[in-house]
């Protein structure tokens, strides 16, 4: 989980610092040694932890009893503590939390825990001098890593023997406390017990808050969390998950090693671990390894709330075949019988077996061997018993080169890199449609499988796919129009990259004036290829507009060397996939085609697999996506809906930058409830803001001979819409609108977040007169041209334009106007009131196309003719100084009536 940036103050470490208020003190930095809290205590690394962040210590003679109880006062101050809000309560000036009986100390605790939402007055469950139950810190612990909503929502039932002793209102927040692996039951009678009233003692306490350190930012100035980069007997570097930078410290005889809730020593830590380090910025008094497991919680759920509080399960033995070993890191990854990635750790003090005693490190394992491993509950294989060895698989690759001179083949494997096998004249060349094959009938590009014989002499070639081939049919996997670039998984299964003819024929629906552009991920195709460039595509079957095949989830580790992205999903679990062969398209934060380093630890990742189950589409953000539920401008609190659906919280910052098309905002109240937004975090606060708008355009110019459009809305801003630069276009009933589909005076939607146009989309518009207006039930009457009458809403938040003026009321339309309605953002509309020029008719022109009256001429344009068929009957019979009245809509004559 994104962790959220604090600014933790601790402790002053120099000398002894009475806290009367907990009754504990703290001591100089790495004194955590109680009298009463033995090495072997089941909460010594708590109590030790806890200590050396300076969320908690003992007593001035130099105890701590773990077994005190804490009160409500005393349990809320500690979860400050532990988000970094020290400062900020004993700072706090503000009235909240006055009325509570509470010693002074507790006062700014009290006050700023209201303003967080940690207690709320009007429940009535907060009295501080009450000792804490574990019923009440469950919903602490809720609040403190900010899952309230989520517990609001958490309807399941808890499997405690004990659950009905459960208040109703603690219900939810034990379930979602549970869930998030931060309290768990006391096995009893052969399931699990909560004992929600039973008051929570010191050690307890501490153990809770550090199950809940990892949905929070605990780094300060004396603790890191991030990647060791390096570690020996000596020294240690560790890179900070928040902004990168390495730290370094010396490791002493004091530094203490924990690999999750083992103690260990500094050999059974490795670099590349996800760990804590804290020390004093020389020193490092304490190591604990935390990266995930995998493993999901038990029954009870996860985390240690006493000495009888752990729920755990049974090793898991399973049979596996190794894809990738990397021995300096004690990892495995591994494939299940349905082609599942999984990624262990190893124990350092695991078991071997295999094949009479040949197995005695796991860097003698190699893809493809079939092992029996045995699973702890803690997510490390602790036993490796091999039952198969690999046999060597075919080799397989795009030909780089062949020298008939020298008889070798250069093959260019699926990571990128070049290597030479020497043939013979009696290697086997399988080339399907050529008689007689030879390898000098490869050609550079072709797609190869080679299998080599114990001599290391190809002894078969078959050909997979054929550069150039024509007539290739199959599945559009990626399509990137403006790189002429399109990736196809063939029939057989295979997959295959082109480069794409810039003057390329598409063929679609039967026309060949479709573009590039027009084909879609999911297309079924059939496609003609001249020396690997497509020259000609057919789109035979559209199946799907979206991409199938994707993945979601954080990016948990890259390996560029060896090409494979690791993805923590959803449930918490690992998965490691291989890039294809063919670069694959990368995307990430809207930039296309970045280096693979780009993807950083818990971006938010989409990927699209091959049949082969190898990455060929990556989209990576690390902006949070969202819907504004409310907006605090006192306190710069953004409380949004999360595309999950989770409410959550966010602090604005005060140098924030907020982007929205066409308003220049300089500030958080320019933000509006239901806004959709896109939030880039800069530390625990958001640093940028790019706001989703909606803006309806009419169109002014339509060129078809280079695909633009030209609109302009409703402030007469004009813009230019380029349809062949890869915007999203749709029309209602056109699956593959282009310009010529548009005509002027047509309405179109821009869709922008930020300054960016995301899309645009043709809405539908009905323009005709008004025939009758409703005001009480808020409608209005059209009949269009081609004599529909329809019934149109004036829902809260529509717009009449009529002029120069701007209108949110009905009164403004009246029967009889001519206008065009079209559909604008919320279920609203845009009704725009054409202009009524009333004057006296003079004369009509000879050709028909051009009106004389009182007030100036008016040219009739050939569509109003196609609009009225009568129109040109009409004029003929009009006299003379006859009254008529001239409908304009962008400056074009729209419509004309008579006898007004």
């Amino acid at each position: 989980m994104k962790r959220v940036k604090r600014s933790i103050i601790p402790f002053t470490f120099a000398g002894l610092m009475s806290v009367t208020s907990l009754g504990w003190t703290t001591t100089a930095f790495g004194a955590v040694n109680f009298s009463d809290v033995p090495d072997n205590h089941w909460a010594s690394q708590y109590i030790t932890k806890m200590g050396l962040r300076g969320v908690a210590s003992g007593y001035e003679d130099g105890t701590f009893h773990p077994n005190f109880t804490v009160t409500q006062a005393e349990a809320l101050s500690l979860a400050m503590r532990n988000m970094g809000l020290k400062s900020a309560a004993e700072s706090y000036k503000g009235t909240s939390g006055k009325s509570y009986n509470a010693p002074a100390w507790a006062k700014g605790y009290i006050g700023l825990a209201i303003d967080k939402g940690l207690i709320k007055p009007t429940e009535n469950r907060f009295t501080p001098g009450q000792p804490a139950t574990r019923a009440w810190v469950a919903q602490l612990m809720v609040r403190m890593i900010n899952k309230d909503s989520e517990a609001a929502a958490n309807t399941g039932a808890s499997n405690f023997l004990d659950s009905s002793s459960i208040p109703s209102w603690a219900s939810r927040y034990v379930k979602t406390a549970v869930d998030y692996g931060i309290l768990s039951g006391y096995a009893d009678n052969g399931g699990y017990v909560f004992k929600p009233n039973q008051a929570i003692t010191r050690a307890e306490m501490l153990t809770l808050l550090s199950n809940g350190e990892k949905y929070l930012d605990i780094e300060s100035n004396q603790t890191q969390v991030g990647t060791l980069q390096a570690i020996n007997h000596t020294a240690l570097a560790i890179k900070s998950s928040n902004n990168n930078t390495v730290h370094t410290y010396a490791i002493t005889d004091q530094t203490i090693f924990y690999d999750h809730k083992k103690k260990v020593t500094v050999d059974d830590i490795k670099p590349a671990s996800e760990a804590i380090v804290i020390g004093d910025g020389t020193n490092a008094s304490y190591v604990e390894l935390t990266g995930d497991t995998g493993n999901s919680a038990g029954t009870g759920g996860a985390g240690n709330t006493g000495s009888n509080g752990d729920t755990s399960s049974a090793n898991t033995v399973m049979k596996v075949t190794v894809e990738k070993v990397y021995p300096e890191a004690n990892t495995l990854i591994v494939k299940d019988d349905n082609s599942k990635l999984t990624t262990y750790a190893v124990d350092s003090q695991v078991k071997l077996n295999g094949n009479g005693g040949t197995l005695t490190n796991i860097s003698q394992l190699m893809s493809g061997d079939v092992i029996q491993a045995t699973v702890s509950p803690d997510g490390k294989i602790i036993e490796i018993a091999r039952t198969g060895e690999s046999q060597a698989s075919p080799l397989q690759g795009t030909v780089y080169d062949v020298d008939a001179s020298s008889k070798l083949i250069t093959i260019k494997s699926a990571s990128g890199k070049l290597a030479a096998y020497q043939y013979s004249d009696s290697t086997t060349v399988d080339y399907k449609n050529h008689r007689f094959p030879t390898v000098g009938d490869l050609k550079q590009g072709d797609s190869v499988k080679l299998v080599v014989d114990g001599q290391n002499i190809v002894s078969s070639i078959t050909l997979q796919a054929a550069q150039d081939a024509p007539g290739v049919t199959g599945t559009v996997k990626t399509i990137l129009p403006d790189q002429n670039f399109i990736t196809v998984q063939k029939d057989d299964g295979t997959l295959q990259a082109y480069k794409v003819d810039p003057n390329v024929t598409v063929t679609l629906n039967g026309t060949s004036s479709a573009a590039i552009s027009d084909v879609q991920s999911g297309d079924q195709i059939s496609l003609t290829a001249d020396n690997g460039t497509v020259t000609a595509i057919a789109v035979t079957n559209r199946t799907s507009t979206d991409q199938p095949g994707m993945i979601n989830g954080t990016v948990y580790a890259v390996d560029q060397t060896n090409r494979i992205v690791s993805l923590k999903m959803a449930s918490g679990d690992l998965k490691a996939y291989e890039l294809a062969a063919t670069a694959p398209q990368i995307v990430v934060n809207g930039i296309t085609n970045p280096a693979l380093s780009d993807l950083k630890k818990d971006m938010n990742v989409s990927v699209q697999l091959d049949s082969d189950n190898k990455i060929i589409y990556i989209n990576a953000d690390n902006r949070v996506k969202a819907q504004i539920s409310r907006i605090d401008m006192d306190n710069r609190l953004l409380t949004v809906k999360l595309t999950t659906g989770e409410l959550k919280v966010y602090i604005v910052s005060n140098n924030v930058t907020i982007v929205a098309h066409d308003l220049r905002t300089i500030d958080i109240g320019d933000l509006r409830v239901g806004d959709n937004v896109s939030m880039t975090l800069s530390g625990s606060q958001v640093g940028k803001i790019e706001v989703e708008r909606a803006i309806v355009y009419r169109i002014t110019n339509v060129n078809t001979s280079v695909n633009l459009l030209t609109g302009q809305d409703d402030a007469g801003n004009i813009r230019n819409f380029d349809l062949s630069s890869g915007i999203t276009f749709t029309a209602p009933g056109n699956p593959y609108p282009k310009a010529s589909d548009v005509k002027v005076g047509d309405v179109i939607k821009g869709t922008y977040l930020g300054d960016t146009l995301k899309s645009i989309a043709l809405l539908p518009s009905i323009t005709g007169t008004v025939v009758s207006v409703d005001t009480d039930n808020n409608k209005f009457s059209v009949r269009d041209y081609n004599g529909v009458l329809t019934d149109v809403p004036f829902n809260t938040g529509s717009i009449i334009n009529s002029g120069d003026l701007q209108y949110a009321s009905l009164n403004a339309l009246h029967k009889g106007d001519r206008v065009q309605v079209a559909d604008a953002t919320n279920n609203t509309k845009t009704v725009s009131v054409m202009k009524a020029i009333q004057t006296t008719f003079t004369s009509l022109d000879p050709l028909g196309d051009r009106v004389y009256t009182t007030v100036g001429s008016y040219y009739l344009p050939q569509s109003l003719f196609n609009r009225l068929p009568n129109l040109d009957t009409t004029l003929r019979g009009i006299n003379k100084n006859d009254k008529i009245v001239i409908y304009q809509f962008n400056n074009e004559v729209y419509d004309i009536s008579t006898g007004n």
